[in-house]
């Protein structure tokens, strides 16, 4: 058996940065952070060791400063966290900001949002919390032959590039346009059709 070792291995840099940034606030004071920061028990046991607490929902932090992991959070939310009072630290990847920004401005722009990914994962909760009207799909109920582009609550993330192209080939009468981001959010309003003479 060969064995290739991958040039890169670990995190992304978002989450590096966000557990960077919880050890510096934990030297200066007490720290709990909202949801889960990465899925590495190793890391996790580290974080725990310096004194660092998790909670689910800020309802259950005990300390004074709180810490949104690297998925990020929607304005709703954060403004509920700090209206209990709590210090918050962003500690949300810029990638993940791209992502909201797009989102706002397609829906500014009359995009019905459609983010490609799994409805409870907190990343796309993040992105969804904030808006009225949008739907969460997953790339293989795209593919689906019932699919129609008015599909609601259904839940997968690939290239949002290829699901912008490939949704525009089987709902024409649906106008794609992909986010600045691969995997997290396209969107789509109705095509607009040429006035009848």
């Amino acid at each position: 058996m060969r064995i290739i070792r991958a040039k890169s291995l670990g995190m992304c840099f978002g989450v590096r940065d966000a557990i960077a940034l919880a050890f510096e606030h934990a030297e200066a004071a007490p720290l709990t952070i909202l949801g889960d920061l990465v899925h590495n028990t190793t890391v996790l046991a580290d974080l725990r060791a310096k004194g660092i607490a998790f909670a689910d929902e800020a309802a259950q932090v005990k300390t004074q400063t709180v810490m949104v992991t690297a998925h990020g959070a929607s304005e709703r939310s954060l403004a509920n966290t700090r209206a209990r009072g709590l210090d918050v630290v962003e500690a949300t990847c810029p990638l993940v900001h791209v992502a909201h920004r797009a989102v706002r401005a397609l829906v500014r722009d009359g995009y019905h949002p459609i983010i490609i990914g799994q409805r409870a994962h907190v990343e796309v909760r993040g992105l969804t919390e904030d808006l009225e009207d949008f739907d969460v799909v997953l790339e293989e109920d795209i593919w689906s032959p019932s699919f129609d582009g008015n599909s609601p609550d259904l839940t997968s993330a690939s290239s949002t590039r290829s699901v912008s192209r490939r949704s525009s080939a089987r709902t024409p009468h649906v106008s794609w346009q992909a986010s600045a981001t691969s995997s997290l959010s396209s969107a789509a309003r109705p095509a607009t059709t040429p006035a009848s003479s």
